[in-house]
């Protein structure tokens, strides 16, 4: 059996229409190990490699934390609201997909985004067996 092949030239082109919303700044793809798949938005190159090793750090601490406190093993999404905006987190198959929104934005409106890209998505990523 073969596995079919990821075409990220897709995945950016639905996230630039997520990053096109007003108040939404930036969304990535990331695998399970932290690599950026697919990215949208304003921020250098650099700047996304950084936050998407954060991401993936901090969604590795609270699943485990979680799997650890509560004997539970799935976590679906974390939403993270600072005083420079929010950012929601959301396990995608075997990818994490991260949503950054500084504007007016609200929490609901930002976790329906992440959902709806998550029904989209998590089919097609599942098929594609990343690791």
């Amino acid at each position: 059996m073969t596995l079919p092949m990821l075409n990220t030239k897709v995945l950016v082109t639905i996230l630039d229409k997520i990053t096109a919303t007003e108040g939404v700044d930036d969304a990535v793809i990331l695998s399970n190990s932290g690599e950026v798949l697919a990215y949208s938005g304003n921020d250098e190159k650099k700047f996304v490699d950084v936050v998407s090793a954060i991401t993936n750090n901090m969604w590795l601490v609270l699943q485990n934390s979680g799997e650890a406190a509560l004997n539970e093993d799935y976590l679906d999404y974390v939403l993270i609201q600072c005083t420079e905006g929010k950012t929601i987190i959301r396990k995608m198959a075997d990818f994490l997909l991260c949503i950054r929104a500084r504007g007016c934005i609200g929490s609901g409106l930002l976790k329906k985004k992440s959902q709806i890209l998550k029904e989209y998505f998590e089919q097609p990523l599942k098929e594609v067996g990343y690791s």
